[in-house]
């Protein structure tokens, strides 16, 4: 899981659909999620819990890395959409290098 990765899925997403950065179940961070192999996903601010191998067995904890909140919330309170968090993860990763 990484800024590059979360950028390539970015990419395949309407760039004007707005999603809900404050549902723990599809906010970006979420669908990422599901998009990768993760199932009955909740997001906090800063970790995830999934289960990633069958839907009653066992239970995945962890924090994002860091970046992933910033680019998925829209500070500016304009709208969340996934062509806007595309351009705050290419500015976050141009930033970092």
């Amino acid at each position: 899981m990484t800024i590059s990765h979360l950028i390539e899925w970015l990419r395949t997403k309407p760039a004007n659909e707005i999603y809900s950065y404050s549902c723990i179940h599809t906010c970006l961070l979420a669908q990422y999620l599901k998009a990768n192999g993760r199932w009955f996903v909740a997001v906090g601010a800063d970790y995830y819990a999934c289960n990633r191998w069958s839907p009653f067995g066992w239970m995945i904890f962890r924090q994002f890395p860091n970046g992933f909140s910033e680019i998925a919330l829209d500070f500016s309170h304009k709208g969340n959409t996934f062509g806007a968090a595309l351009t705050r993860a290419e500015e976050y990763i141009s930033n970092i290098k």
